[in-house]
């Protein structure tokens, strides 16, 4: 199956998700992430953040370069997956 379609079924997996949450008695619980394997996305090992190949070997000698770093926020309720920088 190529890569586009299986995107294309986990974006409309979770937009579904979305949908039972927000209704009275809906689901809850943390998003599905994509597989490791589909994912061709570069990690900053800088920042954990990641990015497209091309946009990573820009950003990492500058986010290298980067003196006062944003610390990675962590909500209440121990999702370590899920972080925000601010």
């Amino acid at each position: 199956m190529p890569k586009w379609k299986l995107q294309h079924q986990q974006f409309q997996a979770a937009l579904a998700a979305i949908r039972q949450t927000s209704q009275p008695g809906g689901l809850t619980g943390p998003p599905v992430a994509m597989p490791e394997s589909l994912d061709d996305r570069v990690p900053c090992p800088h920042c954990s953040r990641k990015f497209a190949p091309e946009t990573a070997t820009r950003h990492i000698p500058h986010c290298a370069k980067t003196i006062n770093k944003p610390k990675p926020v962590v909500r209440p309720g121990g999702n370590d997956d899920m972080m925000e920088y601010g």
